[in-house]
């Protein structure tokens, strides 16, 4: 019981490692993460009192099961796809290491015991994941938290390295060199498995390197169709600006002479009319040529739908962030304020803009509905508007992941203004800062 409990918690601990060292998993580390890391344990030690009754060959199947356990509780259920995955794959790297050890010691006897040299071995895993961990540091060999992983596909792997556990099974127990054969057994068997890992992983990272190329080449159409947009909107708005300049003495020669006449109310009702026709040439300069794009776009959106929109401040020209990140940003965040804000019967859009510290700070606060809600800084809404309900989501998503790629933050709040519910998306953008 002791040897399989020592044995159980040394790869629970590599497993672990592997999945957050080398995999990039992060740990929840919150209130409840001490009490998962005490069930995590407790659930190991409890297969490792099954084991060593287990009989009818199925000590490897609860071996494997309580190897799972702890990085189950780690990293959650929900990730039970990768923590089989990274199990086998540790499992490779320890039948590996263990087939090398074996035949060092059979032509060296260094060892004797059959329980000594599985736990030098384990150690000896242990170890080899700790050291790819600290020379990998910050890299990560398949950064798992980024890349959208499938559990189903993490279970299928899972499944093929448990089969292929047990392949090359020509050891005869009768065979004067069976102990050599073991090791060779061991030493083909990691080797192959690692190889299939390896091929797994270079293909999941072409697929993800094509899928990301085609976004960036989507995300940098959508920048130069938005510039296009802004160029014949500030030509459209400048000849607009013109016209109303050109018969600006005409408007005031008329209200003088309304006013001379004391027609107080042609003239209230004339001034509206040209403050009307003077919205329509305003533009809005944030001192970014995306942002002037973008917001333009909204602004004038919702004028033409009436929506109370509100724009104030500039963003800074140091931002530390790609002219195609910000525009999916801006765009998605907008889009996503302005149809929350066509569905109240109070519609209300606010964009506020200000850097302090080294940040640009962007904060949009719109109306919303109250299937909309916020846990955790995270944006929830209960049932999809949009047509094309397969691409729901997809828009915050991108809006998180090119948060995530300039090193800012993201985060939704449920406010309330005048008892109307409303929606705020607070953005941190890192600034270059001298």
């Amino acid at each position: 019981m002791g040897w399989i409990l020592v044995r159980l918690l040394i790869e629970a601990a590599t497993t672990t490692l592997l999945i957050h060292g080398i995999s990039g998993l992060e740990v929840k580390k919150n209130r409840k993460y001490l009490a998962f890391l005490l069930m995590g344990l407790i659930g190991t030690v409890s297969m490792a009192l099954l084991m060593d009754r287990t009989i009818l060959g199925l000590s490897e199947i609860v071996r494997y099961a309580g190897v799972a356990l702890l990085p189950v509780f780690m990293f959650g259920i929900k990730r039970l796809g990768v923590v089989m995955a990274c199990v086998m794959t540790a499992d490779s790297i320890e039948t590996f290491v263990a087939g090398n050890i074996i035949l060092i010691n059979e032509y060296m006897t260094v060892f004797d015991s059959p329980e000594t040299i599985r736990l030098i071995y384990e150690i000896a895993t242990l170890i080899i994941v700790c050291i790819l961990t600290i020379g990998l540091g910050k890299r990560k060999l398949m950064n798992l938290q980024e890349f959208k992983y499938s559990q189903l596909c993490g279970a299928l792997t899972a499944i093929v390295l448990y089969i292929m556990t047990f392949t090359f099974s020509w050891i005869n127990f009768n065979d004067a060199n069976y102990v050599i054969l073991v090791g060779l057994r061991s030493v083909i068997n990691g080797f192959g498995r690692l190889m299939l890992i390896i091929v797994v992983i270079l293909c999941a990272e072409i697929w993800t390197g094509k899928k990301e190329l085609l976004c960036q080449l989507a995300f940098n159409q959508k920048c130069i169709e938005e510039q296009t947009e802004q160029y014949e909107f500030l030509n459209s708005t400048q000849q607009e600006l013109r016209k109303f300049r050109h018969d600006s003495i005409a408007h005031l020669t008329a209200i003088e002479y309304m006013a001379m006449n004391n027609e107080t109310v042609k003239i209230k009702d004339y001034v509206n009319n040209l403050l009307g026709e003077y919205d329509k040439t305003k533009y809005i300069s944030t001192g970014n040529i995306i942002g002037d794009a973008v917001i333009n776009q909204c602004y004038q959106r919702c004028k033409e739908s009436e929506v109370d929109i509100a724009v104030i401040g500039g963003l800074s020209i140091d931002m530390k962030i790609s002219e195609t990140d910000l525009c999916v940003i801006l765009t998605n965040v907008l889009s996503n304020a302005y149809e929350a804000a066509m569905k109240c019967d109070r519609r209300t859009v606010r964009i506020e803009m200000s850097s302090f510290g080294g940040i640009q700070f962007i904060r949009v606060t719109n109306s919303t509905v109250e299937s909309t809600i916020t846990s955790d800084g995270e944006l929830c809404i209960s049932e999809s508007s949009k047509e094309d309900t397969s691409s729901h989501g997809f828009g915050i998503q991108n809006v998180k992941d090119a948060v995530r790629r300039c090193g800012g933050k993201v985060r939704w709040d449920r406010t309330d203004n005048f008892g109307y519910p409303m929606i705020m998306t607070e953005i941190e953008l890192p600034l270059n800062v001298q």
